[in-house]
């Protein structure tokens, strides 16, 4: 049977593969609630594409996902004043009423900017 026309298949929640497969222990998506590491039988033609191009999800015979090896920063350990500083010391503009949450972003953006400028 072509993956096209797939009526049936069952899939299971496994995390964040670039995160080391963190995140919570189950999740709803799509309609169908998913246990973290169990599989979900999925019967909608359009879930099952859902799934099957998302990184957060493996399909019962298809292989493991497997970890993405992704480089990390400092950034998540530091505090809004910290960020901040370091916002400020590598030129990024931010609101004063920034969160943390937007400064990270802001931070790896300007990061990735700069060095693909270098290339």
């Amino acid at each position: 049977m072509d993956k096209a026309e797939e009526t049936a298949v069952k899939a299971r929640f496994v995390g964040d593969p670039a995160d080391d497969f963190s995140g919570p222990s189950s999740i709803q998506m799509f309609g169908k609630d998913f246990v973290k590491g169990e599989f979900t039988q999925i019967d909608d033609p359009a879930v099952i594409r859902k799934v099957r191009g998302h990184s957060h999800f493996e399909i019962e015979g298809e292989g493991e996902v497997q970890k993405k090896n992704v480089a990390k920063d400092e950034l998540p350990a530091l505090g809004l004043e910290a960020l901040k500083d370091v916002a400020r010391a590598e030129e990024v503009d931010f609101e004063d009423d920034t969160t943390a949450p937007k400064l990270i972003k802001a931070i790896r953006a300007k990061r990735r900017a700069d060095a693909k400028d270098a290339e």
